[in-house]
């Protein structure tokens, strides 16, 4: 295994059988984890010779039996693996989960030699299973019945005719369902992981329902050259219309499917460095409403007085209402202002205010109007342009915090052509 998730970085191993080369070089090209196989009877001396890489603090290793009972482990610095073992009844392996729904899932293994009956048992993901478990002679066997949106652990063991092999486990997780919330690994009160790629698709449960997703919370890592993504699909699947891609801390805009089968889809992807809480999204199922309101709300172009407001099209919008109020306040009962198209200059804006604005969409007498959509948030800038009034006699104060990168120009004009002063009376550079 490596902690990091970049692979060994140069580090291999030779695995020797009583001072036989069984397997050369063994490593980890990339990725967080891997395996090698070999083979070796009761009672052979098992050893490794390294070959030395960089960051040996990530590196480490377990070494199982046949039957999957771990025999050592160890990092760069170990080289005794100790003895072989070959258990009496040999587990299944390569055990998986496929056609996973919102009740179940199909769960299937290779069987050992001469092996034709297993227990098998489901348990919620992290608990303790029981000694025994259900007998079966079936390969796959079909699960159903179990809860939405909840993790689980499969034992299955080889049943040898009264002795059993050590059980081996498979954690999968039920597919959401209406009503669900949704969160990432790392549930609501810790971070998600590392390399992640996650997709999950939630259908409605009633024909010709369709799916939303509410943002209850969302804290997902950007960097400029990188970082972690959600991306929303409008559909059953990745080959669907982008609804839209989030990161940051910004709640993204509610999502609701327009797709023939009513589902949403999500994909989630974190690279290899710093993570963040996650999200919480609650999925659910209604009819489509009869007017759906904007997607995609952004904000350009912000000048002191001056802002960029904009938004997607979406089938049956005839129009739209939009309104701007200091952050905070809720919106009001009129005051709105029409476009009858997706974009408008948000004007008269006050310098270094913070501001909330929501849209909402017009689609005609018979549909009415959507739900509101936003509010999406904003700060003015700065005012670096001044006229000074001579005739008043009065100072002209600014309080001003530079960022990183940036290039501020500031201009100060009499109004009267009266030679003006600047004092710097504190700041820090």
């Amino acid at each position: 295994a490596d902690s990091w998730g970049d692979g060994w970085n140069g580090y291999a191993a030779d695995i020797l059988v009583n001072g036989e080369v069984v397997v050369e070089g063994a490593t980890l090209t990339d990725g967080a984890s891997g395996t090698a196989e070999f083979t070796a009877a009761a009672g052979d001396i098992i050893e490794l010779s390294w070959t030395s890489g960089s960051f040996a603090s990530e590196v480490s290793w377990t070494m199982n039996d046949g039957g999957g009972t771990e025999i050592a482990s160890g990092n760069t610095t170990t080289t005794n693996a100790g003895e072989a073992n070959c258990p009496d009844c040999l587990p299944p392996t390569e055990i998986t989960v496929s056609d996973i729904t919102t009740e179940g899932a199909n769960i299937s293994w290779t069987a050992a030699d001469d092996i034709s009956a297993w227990e098998y048992q489901v348990v919620l993901s992290g608990e303790d299973p029981a000694e025994t478990g259900d007998q079966t002679t079936l390969n796959p066997i079909n699960l159903t019945g179990y809860n939405s949106n909840t993790a689980y652990d499969v034992y299955v063991r080889s049943d040898c005719g009264g002795t059993y092999s050590t059980w081996v486990v498979v954690t999968f997780t039920t597919n959401p369902a209406c009503g669900d919330i949704i969160t990432d690994t790392g549930g609501t009160d810790g971070n998600y992981g590392n390399n992640e790629l996650i997709t999950l698709t939630v259908f409605p449960e009633i024909t010709g329902d369709v799916v939303s997703f509410d943002f209850l919370s969302f804290d997902v890592t950007a960097f400029s050259f990188g970082g972690d993504y959600l991306t929303v699909y409008n559909g059953p699947d990745t080959s669907s219309e982008v609804i839209g891609t989030y990161s940051g801390t910004n709640l993204p805009d509610t999502a609701i499917s327009t797709h023939s089968s009513g589902a949403l889809t999500f994909t989630f992807e974190s690279d290899g460095f710093t993570t963040g809480a996650g999200y919480e999204i609650l999925a659910s199922c209604a009819p489509p409403p009869s007017c759906y309101q904007p997607t995609g709300l952004n904000i350009s172009n912000i000048g002191g007085s001056v802002a960029d407001f904009g938004w997607d099209v979406i089938s049956g919008n005839e129009s739209w209402e939009y309104i701007v109020v200091p952050t905070g306040e809720t919106i009001p009962s009129d005051g709105y202002s029409t476009t009858a198209v997706n974009s408008t200059t948000l004007t008269d804006l006050e310098f270094l205010t913070t501001y909330d604005v929501y849209v909402r969409a017009y689609c005609g007498e018979e549909d009415g109007y959507s739900e509101w959509s936003g509010p999406v948030t904003f700060t003015t800038t700065q005012q670096t342009d001044y006229t000074i009034d001579c005739s008043l006699g009065q100072p002209v104060n600014i309080d001003y915090c530079y960022t990183n990168n940036e290039t501020t120009y500031w201009v100060f004009t009499s109004d009267n052509g009266f030679p003006l002063e600047i004092t710097f009376n504190s700041g820090n550079i």
